[in-house]
């Protein structure tokens, strides 16, 4: 597919969490085009998972300009937010944010729930969840019916992540998505997600520890190279 049209694009991106606190984000300027596989590294600190958290509106910049599929998610209000995301962004986060008492089945099958637009896409809810599951090694009758609550940190993440890709989101976001799969999963998990996005001309967000996942990805982004406040930071402690 030819990658033309800009999904991601910040300008004089800056966040911080109190007025009298240095900048966390400082991001003169970055575009990202539709289907294309960004990893994004950087070690604890500089600034990832806040970066993650402003593309997709759970937090507003305090200055410049975040847009979103043409979208400026800071001149929305807070619930506008929240239907632009469940409509538009599948999201894997570092907790999970999975309801514990749901069954696996019921924990992906509940994007859809939320967004009109992506159940739309599904003609089959439960059979397309069961199959995403199934590409996750989740799809044994025994888990589908079980509380999240009772599987292993390891299960839990991968039902987060077929959450995410059900009712194809123009863009997915995961937040160090592997961190508790081990190496054939791994793998498994990262062909999964290439192929989805692919099929569905999404966009892929990955952020991890992991570098020697970048080969899967059409670019690779340093946030100390681009984060001002993170290569700030890094002056500071060497000069310490």
């Amino acid at each position: 597919m030819q990658q033309t049209e800009t999904v991601i694009d910040l300008q004089q991106l800056r966040f911080r969490w109190c007025d009298n606190q240095p900048w966390t984000i400082d991001i003169d300027s970055l575009q990202i085009k539709q289907g294309e596989r960004v990893f994004i590294k950087g070690p604890s600190g500089s600034g990832k998972t806040t970066l993650l958290n402003l593309l997709a509106g759970v937090l507003t910049p305090r200055q410049g300009h975040c847009r979103i599929l043409g979208q400026q998610l800071a001149q929305m209000k807070a619930s506008q937010r929240d239907a632009f995301r469940a409509d538009h962004i599948g999201f894997v986060f570092q907790q999970f944010n999975l309801l514990p008492y749901l069954s696996v089945i019921d924990n992906v099958t509940l994007a859809l729930q939320f967004s009109s637009r992506r159940r739309d896409r599904v003609t089959h809810p439960e059979q397309e969840a069961v199959r995403l599951l199934d590409q996750l090694d989740m799809a044994e009758p025994q888990l589908l019916a079980q509380p999240v609550a009772e599987l292993s940190v390891g299960q839990q993440q991968r039902v987060a992540v077929a959450r995410a890709l059900i009712g194809n989101p123009e863009i997915l976001i995961a937040d160090e998505p592997t961190s508790s799969l081990d190496a054939d999963r791994r793998e498994a998990f990262i062909s999964l997600l290439r192929q989805e996005c692919e099929q569905c001309h999404s966009t892929l967000i990955f952020v991890s520890h992991d570098q020697s996942l970048q080969q899967y990805f059409d670019r690779s982004i340093d946030l100390r190279e681009i984060n001002g406040a993170a290569l700030s930071q890094s002056f500071s402690e060497a000069a310490q």
